[in-house]
């Protein structure tokens, strides 16, 4: 009789202190071509614009937005190319650079890497494309409040001065 072990992307990044969390109703915003696009990722890394949050640039690269709130993915002023980075296609991670316009080319001769084995370090070549966030389970959350004695529990009642 064998054993099998099944092991997740969650616990390899859970061994490293980090977990993968899948978003992909975060909206997130692409400068690209004098236009800023909003619109979400797909589960494949894939943008998808929503037609009706395509809007054109200023002079100086500002415009009036009132729509829903997003992460920029690709900056205004396009990519550094100097910086290399990952864009995410369907678990795979292709190395390559964004250019000044916003657009993505894979650099040759570079291996492919498995979004498992990605370790998020301060090296580390960011995801420009990630369709979620990486979460360090090594970061302690804020301290509660003084007096703070959990949930349902209700604070000592302030007293003013009295009412006749």
């Amino acid at each position: 009789m064998g054993v099998l072990v099944v092991a997740t992307t969650a616990h390899l990044w859970a061994a490293v202190g980090s977990v993968y969390v899948p978003d992909t109703d975060r909206f997130v915003g692409v400068a690209r071509g004098g236009k800023l696009a909003v619109g979400r990722l797909n589960g494949r890394g894939e943008f998808t614009p929503a037609a009706e949050l395509t809007l054109p640039m200023g002079p100086e690269g500002a415009m009036r937005y009132s729509g829903p709130p997003y992460d920029l993915i690709v900056p205004l002023a396009g990519g550094d190319p100097a910086r290399p980075v990952y864009e995410y296609r369907s678990g795979a991670l292709v190395p390559g650079r964004l250019t000044s316009d916003g657009w993505f080319v894979p650099t040759p001769g570079r291996r492919v890497v498995a979004f498992q084995e990605y370790r998020r370090t301060s090296q580390a070549w960011p995801i420009y494309n990630l369709p979620g966030r990486v979460i360090d389970l090594r970061a302690r959350p804020a301290p509660y409040p003084p007096g703070w004695r959990g949930f349902g529990a209700r604070p000592p009642l302030r007293r003013g001065p009295e009412r006749r």
